[in-house]
């Protein structure tokens, strides 16, 4: 505020010059800087939800190798040794005869608790991380064989009820 000497305020009057900056870092900002911070508001939360859904799909391409495993070790080293050496199937003299059958509506369904008994000392660890994500009776596999119907030929058909 300047004061103006034909004030009549006295001999001891000054001129005060005071100078207010018309924007302030507490008041208006440039729209430059409104576009920055933004972006960079923008940016972080696209961080952080992209670091929240790797731990989610972490855990999810976990389980479902985890019950991957399980299954090919059920049905390569117990379940089609197993099949091919019942007295129903010595029955069959055809390999594919037997296993057509199979093809389209595959093997009845097998629970995760059943793959997690079939081998206990080979799915302790397993089990442990399966049981506390996924429910063991309502998490199933289901097992086609496909030609030329050897151990290694046949895709699974998963059913999860897992928390991922």
């Amino acid at each position: 505020m300047k004061q103006n000497a034909k004030d009549n305020r006295g001999p001891h009057s000054t001129d005060v010059h005071i100078s207010i900056p018309k924007h302030t870092s507490f008041g208006r900002s440039n729209p430059a800087k409104k576009i920055v911070l933004v972006i960079i508001g923008i940016a972080m939360a696209s961080v952080i939800f992209l670091m929240v859904f790797s731990v989610f799909n972490k855990s999810e391409n976990q389980i479902k190798s985890r019950i991957t495993r399980l299954a090919t070790d059920y049905y390569e080293n117990y379940f089609y040794d197993d099949f091919t050496s019942s007295p129903e199937f010595a029955k069959i003299d055809d390999l594919d005869t037997a296993m057509e059958k199979y093809t389209r509506r595959g093997f009845a369904s097998i629970s995760l608790r059943q793959l997690l008994l079939h081998d206990p000392s080979q799915t302790a660890e397993d089990a442990n991380y399966l049981k506390s994500h996924c429910n063991e009776n309502k998490t199933f596999i289901q097992i086609f064989p496909e030609p030329p119907y050897d151990k290694t030929s046949y895709h699974i058909e998963y059913t999860y009820s897992c928390n991922f």
